[in-house]
């Protein structure tokens, strides 16, 4: 503490005193709506973000050839679904009777070779 310097009482008074900024006041509070209020009655805008693009008869006729292009993609979607599906369907019943068709051969195929297997043990003389 060697190293403090000593001031003058002179010298403190004579510096300037700070400046005191005062606080910025916000203005009220909104208040807040209820969701059923808020559709029925928009709230006016003020004048920020985009407006809303007037549509008049020759645009409203104008998407009406690409409204119908789009039913009939769909219509054709919806037919391919249908078209899939019952294939999806074909080939489920097919994969169903080969496996039926494949156990009733394995079926077969060990009452033969039990059988193969009987005799042979009978000629051998084991039983």
């Amino acid at each position: 503490m060697a190293d403090e310097v000593k001031l003058d009482d002179n010298q403190v008074t004579a510096t300037a005193p700070a400046e005191v900024v005062a606080p910025k006041k916000r203005g009220p509070r909104a208040k807040k709506v209820d969701a059923a209020t808020a559709e029925s009655s928009p709230a006016p805008s003020a004048g920020k973000g985009r407006k809303r693009k007037e549509t008049s008869a020759e645009a409203k006729t104008a998407s009406q050839p690409k409204r119908a292009a789009r039913a009939n993609a769909a219509r054709k979607n919806d037919d391919k679904r249908t078209a899939a599906q019952s294939q999806v369907h074909d080939e489920i019943a097919d994969l169903l009777q080969l496996e039926k068709e494949n156990s009733r051969l394995r079926r077969e195929l060990g009452d033969k070779l039990r059988a193969e297997n009987a005799e042979l043990r009978k000629r051998l003389g084991l039983s």
